[in-house]
């Protein structure tokens, strides 16, 4: 009981927030997350349950500017998650990828879109199952974090490097108990 309240709580809340922002029509299971951009607009993304992400941007008033639909790079299923926007007002969305057939192979998925939504780049990532969270490396490129679930009973933490444009470089796996995490990265200053 105590896992249901929260659920049925965030589907009411969800159903209230699609209501009133106009997005019932994306169904109150897909909402994830809204956030202000830069430019004081509303962004707000989720997944349908059929199989895509969806963004809306709107403005102060809550009128939409404009929406998109979105697929993994090859069309695949997709789930988002999270939402960032960056200086330049280009968007990343984070999120998985899954394909309907009986075994269901997800992946992690990113794409980054610019600020009127066009995709710059599609990416998914083999080495992750689901994708939660992204920083800038601080040079050039990215890190990812997220969960690898190699087919078995245990979830590793992973955390996936990138280039500017997406193409993967390296990943490490981190296990601190049987469901290990990456959730959240940010990088530290160096302390030399």
């Amino acid at each position: 009981m105590k896992k249901l309240l929260p659920t049925i709580l965030f589907s009411l809340y969800s159903i209230f927030i699609l209501s009133q922002y106009g997005l019932y029509n994306y169904g109150p299971n897909g909402f994830q997350e809204i956030a202000h951009s830069l430019d004081s607009n509303l962004l707000v993304i989720g997944s349908n349950k059929e199989s895509f992400a969806w963004l809306v941007k709107m403005d102060k008033k809550q009128n939409i500017q404009w929406q998109k639909s979105l697929k993994g790079p090859s069309g695949e299923h997709t789930k988002a998650y999270k939402i960032i926007e960056n200086e330049d007002s280009t968007l990343f969305i984070i999120g998985s990828t899954f394909d309907s057939s009986p075994m269901e192979e997800n992946f992690g998925w990113l794409i980054k879109l610019d600020k009127t939504g066009n995709v710059l780049w599609n990416k998914i990532f083999d080495k992750a199952t689901l994708l939660f969270t992204l920083c800038k490396n601080g040079r050039n490129g990215y890190y990812l974090g997220g969960t690898l679930n190699p087919r078995g009973i245990n979830i590793y933490g992973v955390v996936i490097q990138i280039a500017d444009n997406g193409n993967y470089i390296n990943h490490f796996e981190y296990v601190v108990s049987e469901q290990t995490q990456i959730k959240y990265l940010e990088l530290l200053p160096d302390s030399s």
